[in-house]
């Protein structure tokens, strides 16, 4: 047998052997006609193949995994945006690029349109009313709950919870280290780690070789094998695993202070993009031991206000949403109310600020740390300056909703898709595949000019949360409301038979 991350069995008896790779390669027979051609010729013949063929073809021989391996990788490298390319390779098990793994994710994530009519009934993730923690991976759902209680569900077996608790107050965040198999968990005090030990059905707690009391803020954020917390509200600091056995083996790689709070943040690759309590979006490189400033925005006021806001790979976005409720007794207490609607019309018309910042800090970086004022003085034009004072503006209006007459409420992009619920109680899932023509580093374009892929209507109240989960043949799309339990949609993908 050969190992190979190219997929996920699961075996009908026992659910937690889900999580379990066992997949096997059939070792070379003696055969005579293909087998025996040079790899190259093998190559330019599976370069005609398929999506679909090429990983299934992997698992034939181990000289044919090595030739799929080789135009898995020519066809990431052509097909796939830089900025969802670095997401798969992220979210692999750490050491060896299985390549074919990571073009099976990116196929696995596109839509067969022709079955989107075909969602069946929604399936209820039954989860304890004091949750407040929750992360989707698959159709696995872990959460956790004010008392301090951590679950997993498969929401493909009957939602049987497998529990442990923290013992360190209530669960404020959780989040998965994909390249270990890892899932850390911000309690009261400390940070902890677990891995799930599928066969048992039990919680394995490991020991992390380092001491951290968390501050007040308990947000996290991973890369690949590198996590971020914060032990002071204007304190970031960042590890990376490098082993992990009964204890998690840890690098300290960088810790960044500065004057402001920080409201949020995402690590991504050498970088960490935070927004700031004054509305302020920075971008720090991570190669120096205390970071360095790479970019500054000009304050919005969507951030300074906290309004809902995301970070996903490199792209910020920032609604214009607040909850009536919160704001005006008047109103009830589970509707939404945009800035267009104080102002004018609705139904579409409430824009949200977005827009990528990894191109424009490596932009400003290197400008700022390459200037020459000569240069700068013989090549100044009114274009030029208007270019350089609109770098702080990295943000640009959008309108998610307009083609569908729909406002949005929260938004989650994963892969090659966008998943938006509406305030009348829809879902929009958009195409988010396409490479910006205009990036210089095959970034992926955010185009909600175009009508979605589809348009669910599922609720009577507004969406409030939405996310999406990939498994071998499905792509899951939660959502939840303020009254209703977390639940799912199913979609075939390209990968279903």
């Amino acid at each position: 047998t050969f190992r190979t991350p190219t997929g996920r069995y699961k075996d009908s008896r026992v659910w937690g052997l889900s999580g379990f790779s066992c997949n096997m390669i059939i070792i070379d027979k003696e055969v005579d006609g293909i087998h025996n051609l040079p790899v190259e010729v093998l190559e330019e013949i599976f370069s005609y193949v398929d999506d679909r063929d090429v990983i299934s073809s992997a698992w034939v021989s181990l000289q044919w995994n090595d030739v799929c391996q080789r135009v898995a990788r020519r066809r990431c490298a052509n097909k796939v945006p830089q900025d969802i390319l670095t997401e798969l390779l992220s979210e692999q098990e750490w050491g060896v690029v299985d390549w074919v793994e990571v073009w099976r994710c990116w196929v696995g994530s596109k839509i067969r349109l022709d079955t989107v009519e075909e969602t069946g009934t929604p399936k209820v993730v039954k989860l304890p009313q004091e949750v407040t923690a929750t992360v989707i991976d698959g159709s696995f759902v872990y959460s956790g709950n004010d008392d301090g209680t951590l679950e997993l569900r498969d929401i493909d077996h009957k939602n049987f919870p497998i529990q442990t608790n923290i013992n360190d107050g209530k669960v404020h965040s959780i989040a998965l280290v994909k390249s270990y198999d890892l899932v850390m968990v911000a309690g009261e005090k400390d940070l902890h780690f677990f891995r799930m030990n599928f066969i048992a059905r039990t919680w394995d707690k490991l020991q992390p070789d380092f001491g951290l009391d968390i501050g007040q803020n308990k947000h996290l954020s991973i890369f690949g094998p590198r996590f971020s917390i914060s032990d002071n509200e204007k304190v970031i600091h960042v590890y990376e695993i490098f082993y992990v056995g009964q204890t998690v083996r840890t690098d300290r790689i960088c810790e960044i202070t500065q004057d402001m709070s920080w409201v949020q943040w995402k690590l991504w690759r050498e970088k960490i993009i935070g927004m700031q309590i004054n509305g302020e979006i920075v971008v720090y490189s991570l190669l120096g031991q205390k970071g360095e400033l790479m970019y500054k925005s000009e304050p919005y006021t969507v951030v300074m206000y906290k309004n809902p806001s995301w970070i996903f790979r490199d792209i910020v976005f920032c609604s214009t949403l607040a909850s009536r409720g919160l704001l005006n007794s008047n109103y009830g207490p589970h509707t939404y109310v945009y800035m267009s609607d104080r102002w004018g019309t609705r139904n579409g018309t409430g824009y949200w600020m977005v827009g990528p910042v990894d191109d424009l800090s490596d932009k400003c970086f290197l400008d700022d740390n390459d200037f020459d004022m000569d240069e700068a003085i013989t090549s100044y034009t009114t274009s030029s300056q208007f270019e350089m004072l609109m770098r702080g503006f990295c943000l640009k209006k959008i309108y998610p909703g307009l083609s569908t007459a729909d406002d949005v409420t929260c938004i989650v992009l994963k892969r090659r898709l966008m998943l938006c619920g509406t305030n009348c109680g829809a879902l929009l899932v958009f195409s988010a595949d396409k490479e910006d023509s205009e990036s210089t580093s095959k970034h992926s374009k955010i185009d909600f000019d175009s009508k979605p892929l589809a348009k669910m209507k599922i609720s009577m109240e507004p969406i409030v949360k939405v996310d999406l989960g990939f498994t071998d043949s499905e792509i899951l799309l939660y959502y939840k409301t303020y009254t209703e339990d977390l639940s799912c949609i199913s979609l075939k993908s390209e990968m279903s038979v």
